[in-house]
């Protein structure tokens, strides 16, 4: 099949958003290593960045793991705080050999819950519970910590939390210290992207 100017032209325009999006993302770790951080991730996160789709934005995090870690999400909106936030995201992170791995995905319970982050880790949430991941130190993305407001036929609400050695239950108050960590934490932006470059 015969492909006309317009088709090159816009092979070529994607060719080179991408190629930009990835010197933004080498740009912002350098940004972040001045600032103490390593940055012997750049080039893993970048080969990322470079691959993403032209919908597709990256955001990169400091939530309490050896390197940064590269978020990218083809579903956002604008939260009206100034944010693209999203509710799904898949999560990057440079292992050992330097390459990026794909540790999976997170996902919120609507955009009233959006995933967001603090220097221990990353935040999903829903109407009725907060979950907390983090970064192993075999680089693997687990649940830290989930708290749950679980309800009774006759409308009683009992509270549970899940660690990595169980489930127990819990008072409301200790549900609702991980509730206002939520509250507390920055919602992920996702302003870089190949369509922004």
């Amino acid at each position: 099949m015969k492909e006309n100017k317009y088709g090159k032209e816009k092979r070529g325009i994607t060719i080179a958003k991408r190629g930009m999006a990835a010197a933004l993302v080498i740009i912002l770790i350098c940004m972040v290593s001045s600032c103490g951080k390593k940055s012997d991730d750049t080039e893993a996160l970048g080969k990322v960045v470079a691959g993403l789709g032209d919908d597709e934005l990256f955001a990169i995090v400091e939530a309490g793991a050896k390197h940064s870690i590269l978020l990218t999400s083809d579903q956002t909106y604008d939260d009206g705080n100034g944010n693209q936030a999203s509710i799904l995201c898949e999560v990057y992170y440079e292992e050992e050999d330097g390459e990026a791995k794909h540790l999976g995905t997170l996902e919120s319970l609507g955009t009233a819950y959006p995933i967001a982050y603090d220097k221990s880790g990353l935040y999903t949430a829903g109407g009725h519970e907060v979950k907390r991941y983090e970064i192993d130190k075999s680089g693997l993305l687990v649940l830290a910590e989930g708290v749950y407001e679980i309800y009774d036929e006759n409308g009683d609400a009992t509270y549970t939390r899940e660690t990595g050695v169980g489930v127990e239950t819990v008072t409301e108050k200790e549900f609702m210290t991980m509730v206002d960590a939520y509250g507390k934490a920055t919602v992920v932006n996702f302003r870089y992207g190949a369509t922004d470059a």
